[in-house]
């Protein structure tokens, strides 16, 4: 299937090696009013373009394309957001039912990209490929996300009202890298994102939720990932017949207080450095333990164990081993 005009002009606007933002701007004005997207690129590069003359080339094509009171409201944003401007506070001011905040957004990733003053180019390119939807108040991402095609590391929305679901299908069109969840409903383990083919870290964490059911995973598995390196989860229950993995990069498992009844899902991560699981239900050592010989820290305290019995002849690179009855 081929892009419409509006998703060609996202795809001219995420480049990264060419800076399209004059060309974004002719094309969005030959669309005309019914271009929604367009509306919200041409926006973003009214408030946020790098020099004066885009900038008011864009208030005349948003003039053509939207109404007055959207053009007045940009030059007001204009005033302040080069200075003041944060992402996640841009999400829970932002207000205009006729534009998608994600196009706007991404109009302003790709102005400050191009600006081209980038004093740490690497600080510059995480800040760039990152994503903060904490303050984001909306029950589900919008389509305008979709079109981040730069994107690698994601702070979902922080509340218990956020449709995760809902949102997958726009998520899972990203190269994501890292994904971040927090004080989220989540009834069921969200395996779904585990089919993000570049997915290395996953951190799901219970903020101020308070869940009153264990975090199931839905049948149809093995729910694994042969990229994931990093597994962090807090608070979150875990069902005891809980069915993850395998995991055969793993590098790093931060389980805590989540009743974890069982180490079974990393019985195929032979890689494993880094395994804290403070605070569950473990009762016994699985044999397999043994055989993780890149392991350098582990961390069991608080767990009520009923049998101990670990062969520490392989683990030569283990440093730190902390136990707790």
């Amino acid at each position: 299937m081929h892009p419409s005009p509006v998703e060609q002009i996202g795809r001219l606007l995420s480049d990264q090696t060419t800076n399209n933002l004059a060309l974004v701007l002719e094309l969005s004005a030959s669309l005309g009013v019914g271009a929604a997207a367009a509306r919200g690129y041409v926006f973003g590069i009214a408030v946020f373009g790098a020099d004066r003359q885009l900038r008011t080339r864009a208030q005349t094509v948003l003039g053509i394309i939207s109404t007055e009171q959207t053009v007045q409201e940009a030059r007001r944003l204009q005033e302040s957001a080069q200075y003041h401007f944060d992402d996640a506070a841009f999400f829970s001011r932002w207000r205009n039912p006729d534009i998608d905040p994600f196009d706007v957004l991404l109009a302003y990733k790709m102005c400050i990209w191009h600006r081209g003053v980038r004093p740490d180019a690497a600080f510059a390119t995480i800040a760039h490929q990152s994503l903060n939807l904490s303050a984001y108040e909306l029950p589900a991402l919008s389509p305008g996300i979709s079109a981040f095609h730069f994107l690698r590391y994601v702070w979902l929305p922080a509340h218990t009202g956020f449709d995760l679901e809902g949102s997958l299908r726009y998520l899972l069109k990203l190269p994501l890298e890292s994904v971040y969840l927090e004080n989220n409903k989540l009834p069921q383990f969200p395996v779904e994102l585990l089919a993000l083919p570049q997915l290395q870290t996953l951190s799901i964490r219970r903020g101020k939720h308070r869940p009153r059911q264990p975090m199931q995973t839905p049948e149809g598995g093995p729910w694994g990932s042969n990229r994931l390196e990093n597994l962090i989860i807090e608070g979150y229950a875990m069902a005891e017949d809980i069915q993850l993995g395998p995991f055969p990069n793993l590098r790093e498992v931060d389980i805590q207080r989540c009743r974890l009844h069982s180490m079974a899902f990393l019985s195929q991560s032979p890689l494993l450095e880094r395994l804290r699981l403070r605070g569950n239900q473990l009762h016994t050592l699985p044999p397999f333990l043994s055989h993780l010989t890149h392991l350098r820290e582990v961390d069991l305290t608080e767990n009520p164990w009923q049998a101990l019995h670990l062969d520490l002849t392989g683990l030569n690179a283990l440093q730190k081993f902390h136990l707790s009855i």
